[in-house]
């Protein structure tokens, strides 16, 4: 849900506007509370590319997060924009500088894909500043790959697909548990996406 986040409210100023995420409390698994517990490890660890969380608790039976609203994807921004050759390597490039600092904390997204990155500050590019300043939001299949001192043994026969079929590796596609290779490899089809505008596996109207 959309919602309106007031600090004063005399003040229109002081108004934002939020991101609300909800979860019924009786739900089997509760990827809400999972998906707050590391976002707030990672703030709290100085990533300032993945949200903040304003507010988290029960609400009206509820199991709720509040967090910034981003007003656009980053597959919604490549559409309206139409990404030349050197905003996309730069893309390519804030994409891995998240990815880098996530798994330095020993996160792993697990669902990487456009749709999961979004714009910070939404402004056209122009022909001399093709930067955007993205984040990187859903954190509900993420894990850890390290269980203290020690790597979490990788498990070679899942039988359930995590993440999105049409951005998970081949290695996730083969049963392989998926890590830090996997967030990478989907960037890359990202990457591949943003420049030919479909991924080779894709389906596509004739």
């Amino acid at each position: 849900f959309e919602g309106v986040y007031r600090k004063h409210p005399p003040s229109n100023e002081d108004m934002e506007r939020v991101a609300i995420k909800m979860e019924y409390e009786d739900t089997p698994i509760h990827t809400l509370k999972h998906e707050a517990t590391l976002l707030q490890y990672l703030y709290q660890m100085g990533c300032r590319s993945t949200p903040p969380i304003y507010w988290y608790g029960l609400h009206d039976g509820l199991i709720t997060m509040i967090i910034p609203w981003y007003e656009m994807s980053l597959e919604q921004y490549m559409i309206s924009f139409r990404p030349s050759p050197v905003m996309i390597r730069d893309t390519m490039i804030a994409m891995i500088d998240i990815l880098e600092t996530i798994h330095t904390h020993y996160v792993i997204h697990r669902d990487i894909k456009p749709q999961n990155f979004m714009i910070r500050q939404l402004r056209p590019p122009t022909a001399t500043d093709n930067r955007i300043d993205i984040v990187l939001i859903d954190f509900g299949l993420a894990s850890v790959y390290m269980d203290g001192d020690h790597h979490i043994p990788c498990q070679t026969d899942k039988t359930t697909l995590i993440g999105s079929p049409k951005f998970a590796s081949i290695h996730i596609h083969r049963g392989i548990e998926p890590s830090r290779r996997d967030d990478l490899i989907s960037v890359g089809y990202i990457g591949y996406l943003l420049s030919c505008g479909h991924v080779p596996w894709e389906q596509r109207r004739v």
